[in-house]
C-alpha cells in the first residue's frame, strides 16, 4: 500500500491571523508522528488550493494577490517538509 498524507489546508490561504502558522505545525507534527511508516509516499500541504482561489476569488486583482500568496506559503510549507524529510 502506498499513501499520500496531506494535512487539512483546503480551497484557500488565507491572510487570518495564525492560519500559516497552524498549517506549519500540522505539517510538522504529521512529519514527525508519520515518518517512519513505510508506506507513507509523499506528503501533502495543499488540498485544490488552485481550484479554490480560481472560484472564490472573482477581482482580478485579488486573484492574484491570493496566487502569489499561495506560491510564497507552498515554498515554506515545502522547505519545512524538506528539513524534516528530504528522503520524500
Amino acid at each position: 500500500m502506498l499513501v499520500w498524507e496531506e494535512i487539512p489546508l483546503v480551497d484557500i490561504v488565507t491572510e487570518t491571523p495564525g492560519y500559516m502558522e497552524c498549517g506549519e505545525q500540522n505539517l510538522r507534527e504529521m512529519i514527525c508522528r508519520h515518518r517512519n511508516h513505510p508506506s507513507v509516499i509523499i506528503w501533502g500541504y495543499m488540498n485544490e488550493i488552485l481550484i479554490g482561489a480560481n472560484r472564490i476569488y472573482t477581482n482580478p486583482d485579488d486573484k492574484a494577490r491570493a496566487l502569489k500568496r499561495t506560491q510564497a506559503y507552498a515554498a515554506r510549507l515545502d522547505s519545512i517538509a524538506k528539513a524534516l524529510d528530504p528522503s520524500r
